[in-house]
This record gives C-alpha cells, sequence and structure tokens, in this order.
C-alpha cells in the first residue's frame, strides 16, 4: 500500500472520486486490502483470534466488496505479495502484538471477566498476511 504519509509520495499522490475510475481496470495490493477490510470495526469480529481460522463473513464481504468495484464499472484486479527476501524488519511483528494481545485476553477470560475478555479479543488485529502493515495505522 502506498500511504499518503510516506515522505518519498511527497507530490505524487491525489485523492479523487471514486467514480473517476469508471470503465478502469485498477491493481489493489491484495495483502493490504483484505487486512483493512478485515479489521474494518464495522466488520471485525471480536473472538476471531479466541476462535482461530478465518471469519465466518470473509466470502460475503471479499463479495460484497468486489461487487462495490464493480456497480461503479471497475475492474479490480488484485495483486498478492511475492516472498520478502532481504527484509530486515521483523515480518511477524503484527503477529507477535496479536498473540501479546490475545493472550491479555485469554488472562482476563480465566479470570471471569468475560465483558473485558471479548473486548480485549476485539483488540487484536487480525492479519491474513502478518508482514502487511500500512504505516498509516489510523486508516485501519
Amino acid at each position: 500500500m502506498i500511504s499518503p504519509n510516506d515522505d518519498w509520495t511527497l507530490g505524487l499522490t491525489e485523492s479523487s472520486k471514486i467514480d473517476e475510475l469508471a470503465g478502469c481496470t485498477v491493481a489493489i495490493d491484495a495483502a493490504d486490502h483484505l487486512n483493512r477490510l478485515l479489521n474494518d470495526p464495522q466488520w471485525k469480529e471480536p473472538l476471531l483470534p479466541a476462535l482461530g481460522g478465518l471469519p465466518f463473513a470473509m466470502k460475503r464481504l471479499i463479495q460484497d466488496d468486489v461487487n462495490r468495484f464493480r456497480s461503479r464499472n471497475i475492474t479490480p484486479f488484485f495483486v498478492f505479495n511475492g516472498l520478502d527476501f532481504g527484509k530486515k524488519d521483523n515480518p511477524f511483528r503484527a503477529s507477535d502484538e496479536a498473540v501479546r494481545v490475545t493472550s491479555d485476553a485469554w488472562e482476563l477470560y480465566n479470570q471471569s471477566e468475560a465483558e473485558r475478555a471479548v473486548s480485549t479479543f476485539g483488540e487484536a488485529r487480525t492479519y491474513l498476511f502478518p508482514g502487511t502493515l500500512c504505516r498509516d495505522k489510523s486508516t485501519y
């Protein structure tokens, strides 16, 4: 994902109405897009970190999202990341944080604090692609 907050993008990014892309094929970073979609507060499943697996509504979310593009006559072209050889940062940083939050939630559950446990489980991010992070976390 190219974040407008990355220094190298200064002067290269612009915002406009999505309808201006009608009739176009748009390349989308699949990992970033799915992580954003699955962590949108509107669709977030707070107990997913406790239950594991894929979100129950994942198929519907993706279908609805693709249909939104198509209804505007936009063809989405999802691009998936390749292997990250030579990467110097920790590719599992986000997963490590999710494990910490989930552990805290289980501890609350074990202390019979169910409401706080569910809330804490909901704070753990769902990452289908662990190394994918947008620098501007406020957009999640």
